[in-house]
């Protein structure tokens, strides 16, 4: 191989290189084309440096903000007093008006309309075990009424029914 490059410039001006013209000025310009080159390679690494800035502060900056608003949710970026402020309102009880709880009854056999006994069924989910009674529904588009008799029971086995009778009136 070393044999072959030994006259390679002589062999290369003396074929493909003879009708080519070579001055001082084209010398000049391949000479700036490299220093320009080197230029380039200079503002390439100083913007990839700042595009790479640039990234990392933006990616540390929702990070961090990630993080505040995480530890603001779970409480753990609050001062200790306002912890403990915190924990004695939750203890207290607060005067604002909550849902209705009656206080737990015997059987009532007194008589009530449907929406008395509805409204007691649903505000008194854990402390009725027993309800029985019976009401009249009348239809517009009917002569008549629907008796309903009905019967829950949550003690030992719940259970319940209701029987529907249709009475017609002329």
């Amino acid at each position: 191989m070393v044999n072959k490059l030994e006259n390679l410039k002589d062999k290369m001006d003396s074929t493909i290189l003879k009708d080519v013209y070579f001055d001082a000025k084209q010398y000049q310009q391949v000479l700036s084309s490299i220093e320009n080159s080197k230029n380039d390679k200079n503002r390439s690494l100083l913007k990839n440096k700042f595009n790479y800035l640039l990234s990392f502060s933006v990616v540390s900056i929702m990070f961090l903000g990630i993080t505040y608003f995480v530890g603001t949710q779970l409480n753990l970026l609050n001062d200790p007093e306002t912890k403990q402020n915190t924990q004695d309102s939750l203890n207290k009880p607060s005067n604002e008006k909550s849902a209705y709880i009656p206080p737990k009854q015997e059987e009532n056999y007194d008589e009530m309309s449907k929406e008395e006994i509805l409204t007691k069924m649903i505000n008194s989910v854990d402390y009725f075990e027993t309800a029985r009674g019976e009401y009249k529904m009348h239809y517009s588009f009917s002569p008549g009424y629907e008796t309903v008799e009905y019967a829950i029971s949550l003690k030992q086995e719940p259970g319940g029914y209701a029987k529907e009778h249709l009475i017609q009136v002329k």
